[in-house]
Order: structure tokens, then sequence, then C-alpha cells
């Protein structure tokens, strides 16, 4: 019995710990594409560090910095590909040249935002926000 009280513990301080640093999912996404990531600018790497897409980004790097996106939509035409990825409950932490997610410990009562990256031929090409 004292063994299931040990497992059930250390369980639950897995996924506690799992669950408290926002940024850990960054990391392993990083890690996960790290060929990419080697081969980025100082710049880039800092941006994605802090969870920021630019006009430019790649997928892999948007994927990097903000994560897997809640909704994507893909349509061909004679320009090229394009694709809609949509982040839902999107917190901005906005500055001239990029936009980030914003800190998911910020207060709820700040409005959140859905946020669409628009990609042409596998770039990022437009960034809109819309505010719930």
């Amino acid at each position: 019995m004292k063994s299931l009280y040990a497992y059930g513990a250390a369980l639950v301080l897995a996924v506690l710990i799992s669950g408290c640093d926002a940024s850990s999912g960054k990391t392993a996404r990083i890690q996960e594409k790290s060929a990419v990531f080697a081969q980025l600018t100082p710049e880039q790497k800092k941006s994605i560090e802090s969870g920021s897409i630019e006009v430019g980004y790649t997928a892999d790097m948007v994927y990097m910095a903000l994560g897997k996106p809640s909704k994507v939509k893909s349509k061909e035409s004679p320009e090229g590909k394009t694709e809609m990825w949509t982040y839902n409950n999107f917190a901005p932490a906005a500055s001239a040249s990029h936009l980030s997610l914003g800190d998911p410990s910020r207060d709820a009562s700040m409005p959140t935002e859905t946020l669409y990256v628009f990609f042409h031929k596998g770039a990022v090409a437009d960034i809109k926000v819309e505010r719930s």
C-alpha cells in the first residue's frame, strides 16, 4: 500500500512540475527542431526564445516560438501554397517589430485575442491579431 501512495505522489509531482514552467514547452520545441535552431542568427534565436515571431519566419520558427496552433487552414493557388495558423486565447506582448505570446501567468482579467499567422510559400507573410 505504501508503494501505491509513493507512486501516486510521484505521478502528481511529475504533472505539477511539467506544468509549472511555461517556457519548458518552448525549450522542448527548440530541442525538437535543434538543427533548424542552430542555423538561425543570434537575433532570431533570441526572438524565438522570447516567444516572438516576425514576417519572414518559417513554419518551424513559428512552431518553436509559439507552439502548435489551435487550427491550420491550407489553400493551394497558382501563386503557391498559403496557410493560416490560428492561435486562440492569445495574450500579446507586442513591440514595433514583432508579436509574442504574453506571459500565461498574467492577470486573467486582461482581454485575450486570436492570433492569425499567414504563410505564403513557407514563410510568414502577415500577422493579424483580433480582439475577443
